[in-house]
């Protein structure tokens, strides 16, 4: 079992906790009413014991840490990661899969994308094409040549949607590419189709493991 006094959480597993959006939890961070610890890649960290603190004085019931750590584990929990260097644009996503069931992680660059990926092992990418440091294109390449990242659904996201150019998302690897402003109905559909494949997978995977072989009776 985790260790309550040092276990860290991230931004969106304490937005689950108080209801409310990831944003608003970044905003709770800035008006100090959580102390944030920063990772190497910028991403914000709260010690559950301070957010345990803060859910009692607000009236929230203090979650138990076994029903949590098997929610996590869940099959149908769907690890989604939001590169876009607008906060708008993640904040939009954050909004839109609220009620879902998913654990978000943000990147607004391709440095932080990188150092994500392989700690966070997203299931489903949301990729911005024009990043700061890097095009979109080449992560995509890099994740399709990857043998470990190889398999995540990438969703590029652009606002030169012409066809030129989602033509070229495609052929990086990208297995759908919208184009900004983002409809919220389709990255819902998305997240819950994830959602269903990722279950589909799981339960293929119990069905294919050998059954214990059945010892022999001595009579």
């Amino acid at each position: 079992m985790a260790n309550l006094k040092t276990e860290l959480l991230t931004t969106s597993q304490v937005a689950k906790l108080f209801s409310v959006a990831p944003h608003t939890i970044r905003r709770w961070a800035q008006d100090g009413l959580l102390a944030p610890a920063r990772t190497v890649g910028g991403h914000l960290r709260f010690e559950r014991q301070s957010v345990n603190k803060l859910l009692a004085a607000r009236g929230f019931s203090v979650p138990d840490v076994v029903e949590e750590e098997k929610v996590a584990q869940s099959s149908t929990v769907v690890r989604v990661l939001v590169v876009d260097d607008e906060i708008t644009v993640i904040e939009q996503i954050e909004k839109d899969l609220k009620n879902e069931q998913v654990h978000i992680e943000t990147a607004h660059n391709g440095y932080e994308a990188n150092v994500v990926i392989p700690l966070f092992k997203p299931q489903l990418i949301f990729l911005d094409l024009l990043l700061p440091d890097v095009e979109g294109f080449r992560i995509c390449q890099e994740i399709r040549a990857n043998e470990k990242t190889k398999d995540i659904y990438v969703v590029a996201m652009t606002g030169y949607s012409t066809e030129d150019f989602l033509s070229k998302a495609i052929a990086a690897g990208a297995n759908e590419c919208l184009p900004k402003p983002l409809d919220p109905t389709r990255i819902v559909s998305i997240a819950r189709d994830r959602a269903r494949q990722i279950e589909i997978e799981a339960v293929a995977r119990i069905a294919a493991k050998p059954s214990a072989p059945r010892e022999e009776s001595s009579f």
